[in-house]
Formats: structure tokens, C-alpha cells, sequence
């Protein structure tokens, strides 16, 4: 790890462990606009399953246990001749995911709401289109096996090269007007 005055420079990967119902928040000034390179995962080292989030604010998780072929997955933003737009690279983004069994996944930039643009995925193998038919408890009983949470590792492509700071972790998920004002907060520090 590098600093250089306020902000951390994460050149390897950083382990942290974290609560199954959720919120990250973290500056991040990603330097290429690489797509696939994982900004943080939450990665299970025993099955290979992983929840990861790219610079392009592509979220994939991959259930990789195969119960008679049956492989659960969901891609949010996936970024194949797609670019999300909602980090600026080479800019300092405030970005915030919260994660709940009710409510899923969402995803905040510089205290916004980015609803995810894309989706597809599978449960069990029955195709699915649309967030809403996706089942979420396969996410957080996949959180409940993980026990480290890894900064710059765990998608399968490779690191993004970014910098971090401030990373804020809650045990329940922020409302959107509590992302705002911690969003305002931060950026008046």
C-alpha cells in the first residue's frame, strides 16, 4: 500500500471482514478504462463462488457450485461492448453498494441512485431478465460463506488499477437520502 496525502493507493489485495446485510462505501479515482477488473469481491476461496464489482460498475456473481448443472449467476451492468458510464476515470468517485435480502442490490455514485442498466442471469438454469427474477437469498447465503471481503481481487479478469479512500462499511443498507448526506458529508471533509 501506497499513501500519498489523503488518499491510499491499494496495489494488492486488502482483506476485510464484513456483515451479510450491508453497506460499502469508498472514494475511488480508477486510472484505465479497463471494464472487467475487479474494484472489490467478496470471494469464496473454498467453492470459487464471488459477488464483484468492476470500474464500470459491473456487477457479476457466480454461484460456481454445480448441483446437477445447475449454476445460479446474475450480471448487472455487464460491460460486453457496454460501458456503464457512472465512474469518470481519473476522477475521484464517492461510490456506495448496499445489499439486502428485500431490496437487493443497489448502486450509488457521488450519492445518486444508478439503477443497473443491464441485467441477465440464471437461477437453477431457468434464464432470467430482469433483477426481479433473480432471488437474492443466493447472494446472501453466499456472503454468509464468505469470511473476507478483498479490495483489487476476486473478479475473473484481473485488479483494476484504482486508488481508494475512506472506505465506510455499515452492518444494515443505507436509505438513498442516508447515501446523499453521507455522500455530502464526505465531500466536505
Amino acid at each position: 500500500m501506497q499513501k500519498n496525502n489523503r488518499k491510499l493507493s491499494i496495489t494488492a489485495a486488502t482483506v476485510l471482514v464484513v456483515a451479510v446485510i450491508f453497506t460499502i462505501a469508498f472514494w475511488v479515482k480508477v486510472t484505465d478504462e479497463n471494464l472487467w477488473d475487479a474494484l472489490f469481491a467478496f470471494y469464496n476461496t473454498q467453492n470459487g463462488s464471488r459477488l464483484y464489482m468492476t470500474g464500470n460498475t459491473y456487477v457479476g456473481y457466480n454461484s460456481m457450485i454445480n448441483n446437477n448443472n445447475n449454476i445460479t449467476w446474475i450480471d448487472l451492468n455487464h460491460p460486453n461492448g457496454f460501458s456503464s458510464g457512472n465512474i469518470n476515470f481519473g476522477s475521484w468517485n464517492f461510490v456506495t453498494i448496499t445489499v439486502s435480502g428485500t431490496d437487493g442490490i443497489k448502486l450509488y455514485v457521488d450519492g445518486n441512485y444508478r439503477p443497473f442498466q443491464r441485467c441477465s442471469g440464471s437461477v437453477n438454469s431457468n434464464a432470467i431478465s430482469g433483477e426481479s427474477g433473480f432471488d437474492y437469498s443466493y447472494i446472501i447465503n453466499h456472503l454468509r460463506s464468505c469470511t473476507n471481503f478483498y479490495l483489487g481481487y476476486g473478479s475473473f479478469w484481473g485488479s483494476a488499477d484504482a486508488s481508494y479512500d475512506e472506505l465506510l462499511f455499515y452492518n444494515r443498507a443505507l436509505t438513498g437520502n442516508e447515501v446523499k448526506a453521507l455522500y455530502q458529508a464526505e465531500k466536505e471533509e
